[in-house]
């Protein structure tokens, strides 16, 4: 019989030999890697009663995510290969891979979490890219991202500069990965009125994705930008996010 460990130890190793291969100037198939995945956790899946969620394999994909950096080509190879697992036919059960679960259940428990800046940032890019590619939606999660970093905080003053310093990068990688996205978005009002896209303390306005939103963001990128106070990759990022903003919009802020 094989056991939990064994599969999921397969299953990493099956990943990381992916990973190794673009490194290595190879660069094995999505789809191919994808079948040999699925495969190995249905072949050890056979020794239950009942068909078990397949959490071993987006655990494994994320803990990797989770020890790259925002920009890593990591990111995008393994938003290919979740996109061919999605894929993945036949299914044992109706979307049993289409519906990629229980990878968005997994990624809400993690944004319960508090994590270093570098990690956070890589979390949040992924989703984003996750989003864009049309993978697996996770817009919401881009509305916490800016909430965090450019609404939170009393109405006079600011956040402390350790959490701006964590919030501030991974709202920046939401416009480096996901900008055009969020604009269309903007435009359309998406989730307008939710609470969970509320607004944080220093956000009156509507709820949701809206065009006034999106402009109070580039002000406040603007002036994170210029703090002297935060650390120089926070400011350059939030300098970035800025100038990605105002070339998606084509607007400037005053």
């Amino acid at each position: 019989m094989t056991s939990s460990t064994d599969t999921g130890n397969a299953i990493a190793a099956t990943i990381d030999a992916y990973i190794s291969s673009f490194d290595a100037g190879r660069g094995d198939n999505p789809v191919s890697t994808a079948q040999k995945i699925t495969s190995t956790f249905l072949e050890a899946a056979k020794t239950g009663e009942e068909l078990p969620e397949p959490w071993a394999i987006y655990q494994s994909i994320v803990s990797r995510i989770r020890t790259t950096t925002h920009d890593s080509l990591t990111q995008d190879n393994l938003v290919k290969l979740v996109g061919a697992i999605k894929e993945t036919r036949p299914e044992p059960k109706e979307d049993y891979w289409s519906s990629l679960y229980p990878l968005g259940l997994y990624m809400r428990e993690l944004w319960n979490g508090d994590y270093p800046a570098t990690e956070w940032a890589s979390l949040n890019a992924f989703v984003a890219r996750l989003t864009v590619a049309n993978v697996l939606d996770f817009q919401l999660f881009g509305i916490w991202a800016m909430r965090s970093a450019l609404e939170n905080g009393p109405a006079e003053g600011e956040l402390s500069n350790d959490v701006l310093n964590q919030q501030i990068p991974a709202a920046a990688v939401w416009i480096f990965y996901a900008g055009s996205k969020l604009w269309d978005l903007s435009t359309k009002e998406a989730n307008a009125g939710e609470t969970a896209a509320r607004g944080g303390q220093k956000w009156q306005g509507t709820w949701g994705y809206n065009q006034p939103r999106w402009v109070f963001w580039k002000m406040r990128f603007e002036g994170f930008a210029g703090r002297k106070d935060l650390r120089q990759d926070t400011t350059t990022m939030a300098k970035k996010a800025l100038e990605g903003m105002s070339k998606v919009d084509e607007t400037v802020t005053n």
